[in-house]
């Protein structure tokens, strides 16, 4: 009886992400920076680069838990706050986010990765790293 309760106590601390990385709370999506619109993830690259495609270059654009992002076809004039580098120790979803827009939230952040996102989380410096 001790060993299986110690055993469901060290498999519950593994399950709980004891030291792992943050809990997306950013969320990232595609933006053609010669028209300044939100277009389709897909035209983004998977490694956080930019990418050319749509009559320019394609990059991410990250959004904050509480800021509302755009749509796509959206300008990004209209939903500011937007950031081009993940702020240390945070942590964000890569793609996946709806499409008719909306704002963010870690509920939201952790959808859009399970939508077909990825999550990348800042290490120290500010740089994104995975």
């Amino acid at each position: 009886m001790v060993v299986a309760s110690g055993t469901a106590l060290f498999a519950a601390a593994v399950l709980t992400g004891c030291g792992s990385d943050p809990e997306p709370d950013h969320q990232a999506v595609c933006v053609n920076q010669t028209t300044q619109t939100r277009v389709d993830d897909d035209d983004c690259d998977d490694n956080g680069g930019a990418r050319v495609g749509g009559g320019g270059v394609n990059t991410w654009l990250l959004y904050g838990s509480g800021r509302r992002y755009p749509p796509i076809g959206g300008k990004i004039a209209s939903y500011p706050g937007g950031v081009t580098t993940l702020p240390s120790g945070h942590a964000g979803a890569y793609g996946g986010a709806e499409a008719k827009g909306g704002t963010v939230s870690k509920a939201s952040a952790k959808t859009a990765i399970e939508r077909g996102g990825f999550g990348k989380t800042s290490r120290s410096s500010g740089s994104v790293g995975g």
